[in-house]
């Protein structure tokens, strides 16, 4: 719960602290499109703006509207794409994330603890020294810097998946093969950076879970009875 308050705390702080004001850079956007605004409005437009995200009040007040605002899931519009809610913004992602979050989760468990059992069991053998070798490397690299390193690679250099999004701007969202695969396409780099990892961390430790095993002296005195292994 401490790290849970404090990071909402910081997530407050943060845009409270920066040089530039949000509403202010929301309003230059507006203009920088083509939108003309005389002078009055300008002001009159920063003032609503102010007033509808509470900025108006002091620090304190704003801080626990901010918590009571979380709570009841009034988020208000989007700075970034305003005026369209921040609720409705989480509605339209949270199935893309859930959805690619569950898979690479399931499938980097299951690879991971059959290549970590694998390794943990037949020690000699040489590809799974490979294996378990590559594990290791991926392991310490943070989630963030591998996806942006394959995404470089193969969406920037290397053009074969797209940059972002989950589908190609304009298709048809219907359920046939032209449009999985899209779908597959725009989601294989992001779900390779989480799967990787995810299955590194399940290796190391059914690896260590089978070695530890191995070890136990009932698995030495099977040995010694001549016990087949099965």
């Amino acid at each position: 719960m401490l790290v849970i308050w404090l990071g909402i705390t910081i997530v407050f702080f943060i845009p409270r602290l920066m040089p530039t004001d949000p509403v202010q850079s929301t309003i230059a956007t507006l203009q920088a499109q083509g939108a003309y605004l005389e002078p009055a409005a300008v002001e009159e437009m920063i003032h609503t703006l102010r007033e509808m995200y509470g900025l108006e009040a002091g620090l304190l007040e704003q801080y626990v509207s901010f918590w009571q605002r979380l709570f009841t899931g009034d988020f208000g519009p989007s700075l970034y794409m305003f005026p369209t809610p921040v609720i409705r913004l989480i509605g339209q992602a949270l199935p893309w994330t859930a959805g690619l979050l569950l898979t690479t989760m399931v499938l980097g468990w299951i690879i991971g603890n059959i290549f970590g059992g694998l390794a943990g069991y037949f020690t000699g053998t040489r590809i799974l020294k490979i294996f378990d070798g590559m594990v290791m490397f991926v392991r310490p690299i943070p989630y963030y810097v591998l996806a942006l390193t394959l995404l470089i690679l193969f969406a920037y250099l290397f053009p074969l998946f797209p940059l972002g999004g989950g589908y190609t701007i304009g298709a048809r969202i219907a359920f046939t093969w032209s449009f999985v695969w899209d779908v597959l396409k725009h989601a294989f780099l992001p779900a390779i950076s989480l799967m990787l990892l995810g299955v590194a961390v399940n290796h190391q430790t059914m690896r260590l879970i089978i070695q530890g095993v191995k070890d136990e002296d009932y698995i030495r005195y099977a040995k010694i009875g001549s016990i087949k292994e099965r």
